[in-house]
């Protein structure tokens, strides 16, 4: 086996780019939960009944006895055969080789360069870029992962990421499996605290071969590589010759890749990046709450909760400890989104020590757990009645809202 091959991080891109005084006995239900696992289910057929058909037995005739050879029957085979794996194609013309016997081939207005072993494409919105690296076989898609992430977050003023969750599996023409990410970086001048959004993935094949693979454009921008361009990557990674020993792919549970900025967690996996100017004060089981000094933005889970209302009053309940004189304005209810968790607000205005505070609080109902998460926000007026952080706490709601599913 060779020797297990690291990210070149030399071609990697470069991007430019108070306190909440309430008590907390309101949320005395909030609890730790661990993360979602993923569960296979497996049909039960043990109460099928199968009719055995009617049979008439003849009366016995007793036949006279003869001698009889014996006969040997040969057993039938039971090795079960290799899968078939095709042969690797060779490099068509016009594509870009990254090695091992994977390729890209461009088409319409996407630009393929090499870059060392990392090939990188762009249609001058939408940047991609991808690797491929012989690693340990079965090695968990954490490390390879952590160390990308290691090569690029330097460079930028906070980057949120989600749980990486199992994207993708395949057995044919030879098993692998996909783990994958979704981030946000976090850029100042932009309105909500956007700068750019991305995907990263690992496709790992039981032999380690190891394609990393990076897609990333605008926040504000949507859009995915072309289908024929990815399957031209995908499928020759697919075909290529095995590099070692291969080993069974087992599952691993959802995780967080490693992060200079460690995420506020409020329970398992959920919780969000603090943007930066803003200190953790409390990160325990059940809440989490950040703090810039003139703008507080904390996360919570209720529990026992019987529906998205309640949750509000709830949420209610905790702006008044601190803020007694407080009165909510402009409730909105959002609705329900793919995983049916309802999301409900509603904006509020007081005082604190005699000074003008106003915000906004939101929360996220899951009708088939009963548990809610709360977000709130609140800040000092000032002079003026413009938000000082928006896009500071624009991009932490974007951040901890990204980091679930479901409320559980």
């Amino acid at each position: 086996m060779s020797p297990t091959t690291h990210i070149n991080h030399t071609t990697l891109r470069l991007i430019g780019g108070a306190v909440i005084a309430a008590s907390l006995a309101l949320l005395a239900g909030c609890e730790l939960t661990t993360a979602r696992a993923r569960v296979a289910v497996v049909a039960n057929r043990s109460d099928e009944t199968v009719e055995e058909p009617a049979t008439t037995v003849p009366p016995t005739t007793e036949v006279p006895a003869t001698d009889i050879p014996a006969v040997t029957l040969p057993l039938p085979a039971t090795t079960v055969p290799a899968p078939v794996v095709p042969a690797a194609p060779a490099v068509p013309a016009g594509a870009v080789d990254l090695g091992n016997g994977v390729f890209v081939v461009p088409s319409g207005a996407w630009t393929v360069t090499l870059d060392g072993d990392v090939v990188r494409l762009t249609d001058g919105v939408l940047d991609v870029s991808a690797q491929v690296l012989q690693r340990t076989p079965g090695e968990h898609p954490k490390v390879i992962m952590d160390e990308y992430v290691a090569g690029f977050e330097p460079n930028l003023e906070a980057v949120s990421f989600t749980p990486a969750t199992l994207r993708w599996s395949a057995d044919a023409p030879r098993p692998v499996v996909q783990y994958g990410t979704y981030y946000t970086t976090f850029f100042s001048g932009a309105d909500d605290g956007r700068g750019l959004a991305g995907g990263l993935s690992t496709y790992a094949r039981g032999d380690g071969l190891t394609l990393l693979f990076d897609i990333w454009g605008p926040g504000d921008t949507t859009g995915i590589l072309p289908d024929d361009i990815f399957n031209s990557l995908l499928d020759s990674f697919l075909a290529a010759p095995e590099v070692a020993t291969p080993v069974a792919l087992v599952p691993v549970e959802d995780f967080r890749v490693a992060s200079i900025n460690d995420p506020a967690t409020v329970s398992g996996l959920v919780g969000f990046t603090p943007a930066p100017g803003f200190t953790v004060l409390v990160a325990n089981d059940g809440s989490a709450l950040v703090s810039s000094g003139k703008t507080d933005f904390a996360a919570f889970r209720l529990t026992g909760v019987t529906d998205s209302a309640d949750a509000l009053r709830r949420g209610q309940a905790v702006v008044l400890e601190t803020h007694p004189d407080a009165t909510f304005v402009g409730e909105v209810n959002y609705g329900a989104d793919e995983a049916a968790v309802v999301r409900h607000g509603i904006a509020w205005n007081g005082t604190f020590n005699g000074l003008a505070w106003g915000g906004g609080i939101d929360v996220f109902f899951d009708p088939s757990t009963g548990s809610a998460y709360l977000v709130y926000v609140g800040w000092e007026w000032g002079a003026g009645e413009t938000p000082p952080e928006q896009a500071a706490t624009d991009f932490m709601f974007t951040s901890f809202q990204d980091s679930f599913t479901n409320v559980v």
